[in-house]
């Protein structure tokens, strides 16, 4: 199975890059100490010093913040679809092994 990429906050990447531009430490101390790859936070760096001026903005984080919401429901959506179906697969087993005389159990269909 693949290996879920890491979603960082903005509040996380807000700090890192602060702490970045205050040149107290190098960028690969602070990526060292956060355990994220330097490359990113370079990214990170170079992204606010591209365009400031989407930290101020209140329609691009009103988008955002929308568009994260329609992302969860979306998901919830199709984990609610999903558990009705594995529902009625265990419900059909357990009727199944009923009339087959088998034990179902509490742990599930025919143990």
């Amino acid at each position: 199975m693949a290996q879920k990429r890491r979603q960082y906050s903005p509040e996380f990447k807000a700090r890192l890059v602060v702490e970045a531009l205050r040149e107290q430490k190098s960028v690969q101390e602070i990526a060292s100490d956060n355990d994220i790859n330097p490359n990113l936070l370079f990214k990170w760096r170079k992204e606010l010093l591209e365009h400031p001026e989407r930290v101020f903005d209140e329609k691009k984080r009103d988008e955002d913040l929308r568009r994260r919401d329609d992302e969860v429901a979306a998901e919830r959506d199709e984990m609610l679809k999903k558990i009705g179906t594995l529902t009625l697969e265990r419900d059909w087993l357990q009727r199944s092994c009923e009339k087959l005389g088998i034990d179902a159990g509490p742990a599930g269909p025919c143990r």
